[in-house]
């Protein structure tokens, strides 16, 4: 099923036995050129949560400009970088991106975007030769009986690390940015990241109340009958190549059985 059809039957109180519903984070240009036309073909609706900072190559996600100096090297000087703005130290063992996410801040992005600046390169230029996002056309000219947009917010932040204010922007400005492009408000929020340390009672009601009708989170627990639209969780269904996401789809539903013994609660 569409995300929308579950979300409409448990606002009228229906019981869903077996609903699936497909969703795909971020707004990677390969949700769109590769996965769209497999799930297409075989007329399956998807919902892809984009973060609308880096529709049509804009600039980077700050966690993909981390990884990004990770890659030149330069991990250290993202530590050091952080802790001369105020961060906290560093735990034992953890590693730059964990340290990024566990103490993320506002202005992290920021601070990012500086030691990119600083290899003499920017964000908005990786982003532009690499194109790794969705561009607007393609979101405009999707087919919206199988395809509808999602709130991921604006830039990825991580919502609980965010006072109330900074929390609402986020949604409200990735929700506008979407309804421009595709003449629809987004059905659904889903956590960045989508444990429970990335969002808060906050984050839950804010969703309601900038108009979204269900909020997604990424902590692998089972839906019962009766959920609340804004408590739906997701598992993962890892795909390391097209091939391996393609196959995945042909083999539904013989790879859906469930253990009953090893079921998430």
């Amino acid at each position: 099923m569409s995300l929308e059809t579950i979300v409409e039957a448990l606002e009228r109180g229906e019981l869903l036995r077996k609903a699936v519903a497909i969703t795909i984070d971020d707004g990677m240009a390969d949700s769109l050129r590769h996965a769209v036309p497999i799930l297409v073909r075989r007329r399956m609706p998807v919902t892809i949560f984009t973060v609308t900072s880096v529709i049509g190559n804009d600039d980077l996600m700050w966690q993909h400009k981390l990884t990004w100096l990770i890659a030149q090297g330069l991990g250290d000087k993202v530590m050091e970088a952080m802790g001369v703005e105020g961060f906290p130290p560093a735990m034992e063992g953890q590693s730059v991106e964990q340290y990024a996410r566990t103490n993320y801040r506002a202005d992290l992005p920021e601070i990012l975007e500086s030691l990119v600046r600083a290899t003499g390169s920017t964000g908005p230029a990786i982003a532009g030769k690499a194109r790794p996002y969705v561009e607007r056309d393609e979101m405009a000219q999707v087919d919206a009986e199988f395809v509808q947009f999602g709130n991921h917010t604006h830039t990825h932040a991580i919502l609980a690390n965010l006072d109330e204010d900074a929390q609402r922007a986020e949604l409200t400005q990735a929700r506008d940015v979407r309804r421009e492009i595709t003449g629809r408000l987004p059905i659904a929020l889903a956590y960045p990241f989508g444990l429970k340390r990335h969002y808060n009672a906050i984050s839950r009601r804010l969703a309601a109340e900038t108009g979204h009708r269900a909020a997604l989170d990424a902590r692998r627990r089972l839906n019962l009958p009766g959920v609340d639209p804004f408590n739906l969780s997701r598992k993962p269904a890892p795909c390391g190549s097209q091939q391996q996401f393609e196959q995945t789809i042909e083999d539904w539903p013989d790879n859906a059985a469930i253990n009953p013994t090893r079921a998430e609660g």
